[in-house]
């Protein structure tokens, strides 16, 4: 962890991000017990985005909830997990309105604007429009277009099995950096996220049951 005076490049790039720091071995529970990843998924509802939505739509939808990333699904495929966004991308996409469209692509409607490029979504923490930012410059006529978001999304996202482990999916956000991870049912349909938070949560949580009961916290029952 530490190098020459200075902490490792794990946790610089946590500290980057803004996000919780996980130990380096899973939670003593997660390995001396079998929880799946549907055990420890977040409680949060899940919220799915689809391909193509209505500006007002998205909009109430990244007002409604703080989450900062999104599984998109496909409703033509029952709702198959095509890939995900993250909620900046969303917000600069909110920003163009140019790229709005009237009607959705299935009634034949198509921007005629090219996708944003990467240098366009990915803006500098410091540059970075805030959802009030987008609001501001759409109108009511606006507010009823559709936008596109299939032509954005990153389309393999990581997944997990709802029956996979859950000292593996900690293992997966440890090794990866990973914000979120989705956890997906049978046919590849996400049933919810794991975050850091949780993860963090049940590290907390852990401590505390076997402080209670005089273990260490390195110990096993």
């Amino acid at each position: 962890k530490w190098c020459f005076g200075s902490q490792g490049i794990y946790d610089e790039i946590m500290k980057l991000k803004s996000l919780p720091f996980l130990e380096e071995d899973p939670p003593p529970t997660l390995i001396s017990s079998v929880h799946k990843a549907k055990d420890i998924m977040s409680p949060a509802p899940l919220v799915l985005l689809q391909p193509e939505m209505r500006v007002s739509e998205l909009i109430e939808t990244l007002k409604s909830t703080n989450y900062t990333d999104f599984p998109v699904v496909d409703p033509s495929r029952d709702g198959v997990l095509i890939g995900s966004i993250q909620r900046e991308h969303l917000i600069v996409m909110l920003c163009h309105t140019d790229t709005f469209i009237e009607g959705p692509s299935s009634e034949g409607q198509r921007s005629n604007s090219p996708p944003l490029s990467f240098d366009d979504l990915v803006k500098d923490d410091l540059c970075l429009p805030t959802l009030e930012d987008a609001e501001a410059n759409i109108t009511e006529t606006d507010m009823d277009m559709y936008i596109s978001i299939s032509r954005h999304i990153q389309l393999s996202p990581y997944a997990f099995d709802e029956e996979g482990s859950a000292e593996r999916a900690y293992e997966l956000f440890r090794t990866l950096g990973l914000r979120n991870l989705i956890v997906t049912g049978a046919n590849a349909k996400p049933i919810g996220v794991i975050s850091r938070t949780d993860l963090k949560y049940l590290e907390r949580k852990d401590k505390i049951e076997r402080g209670s009961r005089g273990l260490s916290v390195g110990s096993f029952d």
